[in-house]
């Protein structure tokens, strides 16, 4: 899923149980993260360039409930489309995936 062009598309967020891990494309997400050289083989065959890793905390209001989300071991992948977070990553003894108003929430 590289970048389609779309520059509102930089900003959605996608939770996926399929994904390999959390990928974001914005750095300035990061504030400590180490550098890292890798890449990530698509079902497409596409690779994409992951540069840094780090945990992030992020801060999510879900049906009017404001929450803080550990995410651990993200990757900064520049060329993806979309952040996508990887629901069977997040800590299922803390967080929990529901559906709320036709909404699937964290």
């Amino acid at each position: 899923m590289a970048r389609d062009g779309n520059a509102d598309a930089r900003n959605d967020w996608i939770l996926d149980c399929g994904a390999s891990g959390h990928l974001v494309n914005d750095e300035r997400m990061f504030l400590h993260a180490e550098e890292r050289r890798d890449e990530l083989s698509l079902a497409d065959a596409e690779k994409l360039v992951l540069n840094k890793v780090e945990d992030l905390r992020i801060f999510v209001t879900a049906d009017g409930k404001e929450s803080t989300v550990l995410l651990k071991n993200v990757c900064l992948a520049p060329s993806v489309a979309r952040t996508i977070v990887r629901y069977w990553k997040i800590d299922t003894n803390v967080y929990t995936l529901a559906n709320v108003s036709g909404k699937r929430i964290v």
